[in-house]
């Protein structure tokens, strides 16, 4: 999608981000197309369009797509032209989200869109630990993706909150509301003790401080959320984009991301969905629902 050259500097230092879980504290650095003098390095990374040869002492820690920031706008409009749809419906669908102020709100939004072609490869020293090299990884990589929700583009962290939703709404039938609210209120624990036991496991298994394959975060702060709707399919529905909203935009949410607390990843979503569930709550007890 973007050219390399006018991405390097970003993608330097997002690169140099994934580093400082690797290093560990040691030095490090960025290379491209292929390793510099790595002499007194614990960790280097090379942006490159095939896997470079290990120099001697170290090895490959991990693999990752090459991505580059982007306006979320100019993405999502991208993908939208390349859909097989008539020229006047593609700009129909561009004309009411300009009109809805979409356009605006969500796509000066800042994302990572992949560089096709290019890849980033981690080395680290031979003796220091490699992620995901333990068997237990597999299951951790399940519980922390959502069982690889995580690993989609673009949407991960929206389809595990869908996911959630969905199993609210075929549960709620089935369930006295009581036990229906008890089942959400244990998924939201679970799933928010599993997230601050597995955070920096889950730094290193995907080398990055704050992985956007760690969707388990969503699910814990959706759930929360359904805790206070409660199961009506419209109540489920009205949190749901309640939640994305507290979750995207993080109103009044950033000052627990500056407490520093064990399980970073997971307080904040869990803030959001207590004020996107407190305010389907409110809606319900003004309308008397």
């Amino acid at each position: 999608m973007s050219d390399f050259s006018s991405s390097s500097p970003a993608a330097a230092d997002r690169a140099a981000a994934r580093l400082a879980v690797l290093a560990a504290g040691g030095k490090a650095q960025v290379f491209r197309d292929a390793p510099g003098e790595v002499a007194g390095l614990h960790a280097f990374a090379v942006i490159a369009q095939s896997e470079p040869e290990a120099p001697r002492g170290f090895v490959l820690a991990a693999g990752k797509t090459h991505r580059v920031a982007a306006a979320l706008g100019s993405v999502i409009h991208e993908q939208w032209m390349r859909i097989p749809l008539p020229e006047g419906l593609k700009s129909l669908g561009v004309s009411l989200c300009r009109g809805a102020g979409i356009s605006s709100v969500v796509g000066s939004r800042t994302t990572w869109t992949e560089v096709r072609g290019w890849r980033e490869y981690y080395f680290v020293r031979a003796d220091a630990p490699a992620p995901g090299g333990a068997a237990g990884d597999r299951l951790w990589d399940l519980a922390m993706s959502s069982g690889g929700l995580g690993h989609l583009p673009l949407v991960g962290a929206t389809a595990a909150s869908a996911a959630v939703c969905v199993i609210g709404v075929l549960l709620a039938p089935f369930l006295p509301e009581a036990v229906w609210r008890a089942s959400m209120v244990l998924l939201a624990v679970v799933s928010t003790i599993l997230c601050v036991a597995g955070e920096k496991r889950a730094q290193r298994l995907y080398v990055a401080e704050d992985p956007r394959e760690v969707v388990l975060d969503e699910v814990a702060g959706m759930a929360a959320a359904l805790v206070l709707s409660g199961g009506a399919w419209w109540a489920i529905a009205a949190a749901f984009f309640a939640f994305r909203f507290f979750d995207i935009f993080k109103i009044g949410v950033h000052w627990v991301e500056e407490r520093g607390w064990p399980g970073g990843i997971v307080w904040d979503d869990v803030l959001a969905g207590l004020y996107a569930g407190a305010l389907v709550w409110a809606a319900r007890w003004a309308a008397g629902a």
